[in-house]
């Protein structure tokens, strides 16, 4: 990745990349969730998303975007992951702050890395301060939506793998709800504008076939 604007904050990264990053990557490879006798492996929600939103910030993002504070969100927003948890932003921020904190990052700096992480809720909350890291980051997770059709299919099948606890109708009723919260926005996407048409036709499709599946 480019160098960041700061020399401190690359001396930060760069140090946070030699003690930390090896023991994050080894949590999504080896992340998974046991429910009873059965062990679920995530097949999204794993290193690879990370790296993916990574290469998009690199590549479709100003460098006034690429900060150490989204860095570090953009790594810790999935590293803790429950399916059936609704709570997995906040988990993940505590997770991040105990790794971070006061070692790496200040406490007082922590709060825009965990404003961040929460934000991968999708709840359109922004906070004036830092609104537009936070639509960022939110465009950067939501990027896959607007993804060319083939790789969107492996994309749902694989979110799909990771509710399989769930039973069809059940999850294809949930799915179809949060699928249809997004063609309810105004917008999806703030600054990646030009995946909105895409994103939108894959999002549709998707909820005629999870109909279809009823």
């Amino acid at each position: 990745m480019r160098k960041l604007t700061s020399e401190s904050d690359n001396e930060i990264w760069e140090k946070w990349c030699y003690l930390h990053r090896p023991k994050l990557i080894s949590k999504y490879t080896n992340n998974y969730w046991v429910n009873g006798k059965v062990e679920y492996r995530f097949e999204y929600h794993n290193v690879g998303h990370i790296l993916d939103c990574l290469d998009v910030l690199d590549s479709q993002f100003h460098r006034y975007i690429d900060t150490l504070e989204m860095r570090l969100a953009i790594w810790y927003h999935d590293c803790v992951y429950n399916p059936t948890s609704k709570i997995n932003e906040e988990a993940s921020r505590e997770y991040a702050y105990y790794d971070l904190c006061p070692s790496l990052i200040s406490p007082h700096r922590f709060q825009s890395i965990g404003e961040l992480i929460l934000a991968t809720k999708h709840n359109e909350r922004v906070s004036d301060e830092i609104g537009y890291l936070i639509q960022s980051i939110c465009d950067i997770d939501l990027s896959i939506l607007g993804s060319p059709l083939d790789r969107y299919i492996d994309y749902s099948k694989k979110i799909r793998d990771e509710y399989r606890i769930f039973e069809t109708s059940i999850y294809n009723t949930g799915r179809i709800k949060v699928l249809e919260s997004f063609l309810k926005r105004e917008k999806i996407y703030h600054y990646l504008s030009h995946l909105e048409p895409l994103a939108r036709q894959n999002i549709k499709s998707e909820i005629m076939y999870l109909s279809w599946k009823f």
